[in-house]
Parts: structure tokens; sequence; C-alpha cells
């Protein structure tokens, strides 16, 4: 299950979605991602999304816009928000370090 968000954390993924494909309770499916990662689902998927959002900023010259939509944050401006708080900096000034 943490290899499958690792693998589709760019798409809409809730704990519904999981259920559906894993053929199990939305509470078992949050009970086992604790378990096994130490984060609630909501948690550990804005950590992964944030990780691949820093790997792509590193690595690419793509826009902060595009990089924002292809981790799984269609609205610009939530994914700034929400980078921001996970790290410290927003996504520009993460860049920008570099």
């Amino acid at each position: 299950m943490v290899k499958y968000i690792q693998e589709h954390f760019g798409e809409g993924l809730t704990l519904a979605t999981l259920a559906g494909e894993f053929k199990m309770s939305e509470s078992y499916i949050s009970r086992l991602i604790k378990k096994r990662t130490g984060k609630g689902f909501g948690e550990h998927l804005m950590e992964v999304r944030i990780q691949k959002a820093q790997e792509y900023l590193r690595t690419t010259n793509n826009s902060i816009e595009a990089i924002a939509e292809r981790v799984g944050y269609p609205d610009y401006f939530y994914f700034t928000k929400v980078y921001k708080k996970a790290t410290g900096i927003s996504p520009a000034a993460y860049r920008r370090q570099l």
C-alpha cells in the first residue's frame, strides 16, 4: 500500500481510492499506513508529494506550477502553502538556494 502511494502520489489519491483498489475498509487502510509509516494517510501522502516536488525542483527546469500539478496539487497557491508549511520555505526559495 505504501508502495502504491509512492507510485500514484500525483493522482487524486484518497482513502476511498485505496479502499477500492485493495478491497479493504478505509479505517483498516488508515491503521495499516499509520503502523507502517508512523503517520496518518494525509500526512504521509503530503510528505511523499513534498519530497517528490523537491526532487523535481532540483532536477528539472519545469515551472513550479507544473511541478505542483505533477505531484498532485492542481491549485498552485495551495501547493505553495502546503510546501512552505512542510519545509519552512517556499518552493521558489528552495529552488533559488540550489
